[in-house]
């Protein structure tokens, strides 16, 4: 399950009946608009200030559930970055609605105003590939670890390079369903290559980094909750991947088991 699709179960679930109901959120919707309004728990020494609510809106689309077609406008819509910011500045969010539009704010980095990523990260079946490089610094600060990970890298090998703040999220991906999972770390490894022309360029793929090359020996896969390392053939699965990188997720999620429940 791709980070996508996982926030968007979890809004879906804000509206459902007889699930979890979020107060201070309030979803309208008409024959051609749908409207989320929050505007209801105010930090308490300003509880006598009369704010505007902060709303979204989206068109409907036809055939598609109100959640997720209010999550593309939020995640893709420029304007939504600042009600986002404004929801933080004016409310006091509860844990539940701050974890939220905390993801929010993360992937209205990612994704931006690429709706056609939006839409690739939320199909059925698709999965999230998270690839980390090994930082080109590397070469000159640790040249016996480089070396060897350009080699032959063991688990010793990456849990050293990721204590000292070697590798770096280079890019994210989007794997059709249609590829056998036994397939996916082939098929990334394939879409980040520079063959005829930088993978950087491609609408499927989020670039992350000011320095695509092409994935090499050393660098890793995060497939699900899983590592797994770029060999000299073929790939193999780390007993653990924690890149200690102020710029990367430290903490591993398996977004289809964790995470609070709204």
């Amino acid at each position: 399950m791709t980070r996508l699709k996982y926030l968007l179960e979890q809004f879906g679930l804000m509206f459902t009946e007889g699930r979890h109901q979020v107060k201070s959120l309030k979803l309208e919707s008409s024959a051609d608009l749908h409207q989320l309004s929050f505007a209801e728990t105010l930090w308490p020494d300003v509880k006598s200030v009369a704010f505007k609510p902060v709303e979204f809106k989206a068109q409907v689309v036809p055939g598609e559930e109100p959640a997720k077609t209010l999550l593309r406008a939020m995640v893709t819509a420029p304007e939504s970055v600042n009600k986002v910011a404004k929801l933080f500045n004016t409310y006091n969010l509860d844990r539940n609605l701050k974890w939220f539009f905390e993801e929010i704010k993360e992937v209205q980095q990612l994704h931006k105003n690429n709706l056609k990523m939006f839409d690739a990260f939320t199909q059925p079946g698709t999965q999230e590939v998270e690839a980390y490089f090994v930082r080109p610094e590397c070469a000159q600060l640790h040249p016996q670890l480089f070396s060897t990970a350009q080699i032959s890298p063991k688990q010793s090998t990456i849990d050293d390079l990721c204590r000292l703040g070697m590798y770096r999220k280079a890019a994210l991906l989007s794997v059709p369903a249609t590829v056998a999972p036994e397939n996916v770390a082939e098929f990334a490894y394939s879409a980040l290559q520079n063959e005829q022309s930088s993978w950087s360029g491609n609408q499927d793929i989020i670039n992350l980094t000011d320095f695509p090359r092409s994935m090499q020996v050393g660098d890793v896969f995060i497939i699900g909750s899983h590592g797994h390392v770029v060999k000299g053939m073929g790939f193999e699965k780390l007993d653990s991947f924690f890149p200690r990188d102020p710029e990367a997720e430290v903490a591993r999620h398996d977004w289809s088991s964790e995470g609070p429940g709204l």
